[in-house]
């Protein structure tokens, strides 16, 4: 993984797809988890195309990581904002 991820980052794209695999769909998944539907677009696209990869490929946390941003990086760090 390139980018540290909190559990907390890694739980939203997990809510979301545990809550596709009931069977709810895009607008009511951004509804129940109080997302845009954009975001659970994004997840479930990029679920979906694990789909073929083994686990032992592409273990569960790699696939629930954010993709690195394409673009410049941060100028700033994570811990500057907080002070």
């Amino acid at each position: 993984m390139h980018q540290q991820n909190t559990l907390q980052q890694l739980a939203l794209p997990g809510r979301i797809i545990l809550v596709a695999a009931e069977g709810k769909n895009t607008c009511q998944i951004a509804r129940e988890l109080a997302v845009s539907v954009d975001t659970v677009c994004q997840w479930r696209t990029r679920w979906i195309g694990f789909q073929a990869a083994l686990l032992e490929d592409v273990p569960i946390s790699e696939r629930l990581t954010v993709a690195p941003r394409l673009g410049w990086p941060a100028q700033i760090t994570a811990e500057q904002p907080a002070r």
